[in-house]
């Protein structure tokens, strides 16, 4: 009697121990997705990556009358421009239990700014004739240059680094608190250049 007394005590031990076990792997489990998840919301707008962009810019307008050119104005110059690239947090993420890891899905990077240095504006030469620039005449350009270098082959670089930077940046900090974890890129500019 009393063995089956020591067995049912000895069982009832070991199934409380499982029990505990389980209950304590799955609130460490759900402390660190929330860990995981407070982290990463802290970031919101990750910039991870930042480039000084030099653009040359050449305008010549004509006005003409019956085939006589009346008043013209043409002009070189150049300028800097600071762009930043980074992920935007706030557009989601997920974070998904794997064997042995995290995958933390994030947004694909994007441009945040394209900033014109006013500062940086180096005149190579102006040619005036019955017609004056003004501001305006730079402005105009300088926006359509901004749109020409949104759609150049740089920015695809850039965005490539920022995620590179983003991904790594990621890695490091959840790593040091003791997660292992992947990170991915929705519609990633990773993929499409490799």
């Amino acid at each position: 009697m009393k063995k089956i007394h020591i067995i049912i005590i000895t069982i009832s031990i070991i199934l409380l121990i499982i029990f505990v076990t389980l209950r304590v792997k799955s609130y460490r489990e759900k402390r660190s997705k929330d860990l995981i998840f407070s982290k990463i919301e802290q970031l919101q707008q990750l910039v991870t990556a930042k480039q000084i962009y030099r653009e040359v810019i050449y305008s010549k307008e004509t006005k003409d009358f019956l085939w006589i050119p009346l008043a013209n104005k043409e002009f070189l110059f150049a300028l800097d421009y600071t762009i930043t690239a980074g992920i935007d947090i706030n557009k989601g993420y997920t974070v998904t239990n794997k064997s042995g890891y995290k995958l933390i899905t994030l947004p694909k990077a994007e441009i945040f700014s394209i900033d014109a240095d006013d500062t940086s504006i180096k005149e190579y030469f102006t040619k005036q004739r019955f017609s004056t620039l003004n501001k305006d005449d730079y402005f105009l350009l300088i926006q359509e240059s901004k749109q020409s270098i949104i759609e150049g082959e740089s920015i695809k670089r850039l965005l490539y680094e920022s995620e590179s930077s983003a991904k790594e940046l990621l890695k490091n900090l959840l790593e040091i608190s003791g997660e292992a974890v992947e990170v991915e890129f929705s519609n990633s500019v990773l993929r499409s250049l490799n």
